[in-house]
């Protein structure tokens, strides 16, 4: 159970095998190794030992660890060509919680990512109809 965690959500008319893709190249863009199952894209962010090293009060955001996750999921299946609702979730990756120093560092990286990923995953989907 993550102790920090920040959720976004893309509606998109596209494919959900389109909606993978897009996820893990955006994934790979910000150099994390996506791991695609089906539905969904993980990847892990940041460093434990840089962290650790540093203490994660004082390194900079980019260092602290991250999982994101990316699931499509069917929201109106009953349409041909439905809606699929692409859910972005980030969450710190540390072994113990709760997170007490530092949580709002955490909160603020969680949210960055979220955002981030769908904004990337957003363009990616549109630049498939430009093209």
């Amino acid at each position: 159970m993550r102790d920090v965690y920040f959720q976004e959500t893309l509606v998109s008319l596209k494919t959900a095998d389109d909606c993978v893709e897009a996820a893990g190249t955006v994934l790979l863009e910000i150099g994390a190794r996506p791991v695609v199952e089906g539905r969904r894209a993980s990847a892990d962010l940041g460093s434990f030992l840089a962290t650790r090293a540093f203490i994660g009060l004082f390194c900079p955001l980019s260092w602290l660890p991250v999982a994101v996750t990316v699931d499509v999921r069917e929201v109106d299946a009953s349409e041909a060509g439905g809606r699929r609702a692409v859910l972005i979730g980030a969450g710190d990756r540390l072994p113990f919680a709760p997170i007490i120093l530092g949580r709002g560092r955490y909160k603020k990286r969680c949210q960055q990512v979220a955002v981030f990923v769908r904004d990337e995953i957003d363009a990616q989907l549109r630049s498939v109809d430009q093209l």
